[in-house]
């Protein structure tokens, strides 16, 4: 007697055969004679009511994971246009060559304005005989040197440079790793706590006052280790009434002295290094107090990428700086690229409109204009935040108003913008990256780990590199595979 029990052990039995096929045999059609038999795929996708994918698999955290040697453009994210590697717009098929390059242009670079990027991609074929600076400001979110070390390595490792660029003298806590550093004998003057005299002067996120002194006194010392050695060490200094004299130690033993006689303008002062060191020190020697603007770890030339991180800040201070020192830093240091990457501290307001902070951003991208011409910006969108709203933690609600402002700000502007948003996953992402393992994001929903951190530095660089050497193929003619969602919009 057939009993139901016996129908549900075959329907149990049969589905398991069948989900071990799904997993065995590649997904597509399987040909048994003249029986073509469909083996499905599996995959999981939420999405929200905008239609947002939040999906975090294609983020799936490797620690060893880095971007490597082997990354090229033909390397495979989501929605990749695969065109074959040799191909060339060439020879005498217009019509052919007309609809390759459309492909390449409108599935890589939909809404890119390429001529954003301009003078920062033409600056990267001078890089060898010149350094270029790239002045990445943001909030906490890339403290301690995080996403922008990611960013360095990538355009170090195509165009040259050695050294990571700024050094935060002020709060050595936030001094990349393997280099240590103790400041002395000055007073140490931070943006985010400065009155609005101060603010003009902190072109680079703060500045220091240094009191005049008749003899040598030192004001840094660095230790470095073997792995992070570079060549030559860079201080800002100016506004001095007389002669500054500077005196470097290397391992105790005095190694260079030199001094500049109009030490009224800001002027960066050099110091080339031996090939083996451990301990570096900076002494002063002036008659009347000096300002100190920066110091920066580099090589000659190639590319820095220097991080400024202002903790609880929403970017609105370009616009307070003095606009003659600001034009001389940045010509100094040959700022060809400056991104801006604000918003966290937006975000939690929650209100119904941010035309205000999109009005306020357009004042901040004019300023870094009118004192940068040679620079080209880029706007990174804020990432997304999760917090609890009627019991239900999900994507603040004001999270892609503020993603629009900023980007309706670089449209407006006529600068690049890339949406970091997006290239987490979308609304929701940032729960899934608190629940990878390991852990991408922090507990609070809003700060990366340093894990997550790393993967977002490699989007952006994916992204930027990518845009940069596309420009450089189309212009040659040339078709590569191209990725799709990784591009600076």
């Amino acid at each position: 007697m057939h009993k139901p029990i016996h129908t549900l052990a075959f329907l149990v039995a049969l589905a398991f055969i069948y989900l071990c096929f799904s997993f065995l045999l590649p997904k597509g059609e399987l040909v048994i004679g003249k029986v073509k038999v469909h083996i499905p795929g599996w995959s999981i996708k939420a999405s929200d009511n905008n239609g947002i994918l939040a999906n975090c698999s294609r983020f799936n955290y490797n620690a060893d994971d880095t971007l490597g040697d082997d990354y090229t453009l033909k390397s495979r994210l989501l929605d990749t246009v695969k065109l074959p590697i040799k191909d060339t717009l060439s020879g005498n098929d217009t019509l052919r060559n007309n609809r390759v390059k459309y492909i390449v242009e409108k599935s890589y670079s939909e809404g890119i304005e390429y001529n954003s990027l301009k003078n920062f991609i033409e600056s990267l074929n001078q890089s060898d005989s010149s350094g270029i600076n790239v002045l990445y400001y943001g909030d906490s979110q890339i403290e301690g040197d995080r996403i922008t070390d990611r960013l360095r390595v990538a355009l170090q490792k195509r165009y040259g440079g050695v050294g990571v660029g700024a050094l935060p003298y002020w709060n050595p806590s936030f001094v990349p790793y393997g280099i240590w550093l103790t400041s002395r004998s000055a007073k140490h003057i931070a943006l985010q706590k400065a009155d609005k005299s101060q603010r003009r002067k902190a072109i680079l996120g703060a500045f220091s006052e240094l009191e005049p002194s008749e003899n040598f006194k030192q004001i840094l010392e660095l230790t470095v280790s073997s792995k992070r050695r570079f060549p030559m060490l860079n201080i800002l200094v100016g506004d001095c009434d007389s002669i500054a004299s500077f005196k470097l130690m290397v391992d105790g033993k005095e190694h260079t002295l030199t001094s500049i006689k109009d030490a009224n303008v800001v002027d960066l002062v050099s110091f080339k290094l031996p090939s083996r060191y451990k301990r570096v020190s900076i002494l002063v020697k002036s008659k009347s107090a000096l300002k100190l603007y920066g110091v920066f770890a580099s090589s000659g030339s190639g590319v820095f990428v220097n991080n400024i991180a202002l903790r609880g800040s929403s970017g609105n201070f370009f616009t307070e700086f003095d606009f003659h020192l600001a034009k001389r830093v940045y010509s100094l240091l040959n700022v060809r690229l400056v991104v801006l990457q604000f918003g966290i501290n937006v975000v939690p307001s929650n209100l119904k409109s941010y035309n205000f902070y999109k009005g306020l951003l357009v004042k901040q991208i004019n300023a870094i204009k009118s004192f940068a011409p040679n620079a080209s910006i880029i706007v990174v969108g804020v990432s997304d935040m999760a917090g609890k709203f009627n019991g239900v933690l999900e994507s603040y609600p004001s999270v892609l108003k503020v993603r629009d402002a900023q980007q309706q700000a670089a449209s407006e502007c006529g600068v690049a913008f890339w949406d970091a948003f997006a290239a987490m996953g979308g609304k929701g992402s940032m729960i899934e990256w608190v629940n990878q393992n390991p852990s991408l994001a922090t507990k609070d929903y809003t700060h990366f780990t340093y894990l997550g951190a790393k993967r977002m530095g490699e989007l952006f660089s994916k992204a930027l590199i990518n845009t940069v050497e596309m420009k450089h193929l189309l212009s040659e003619n040339k078709v590569i595979g191209v990725e799709a969602n990784d591009s600076i919009r």
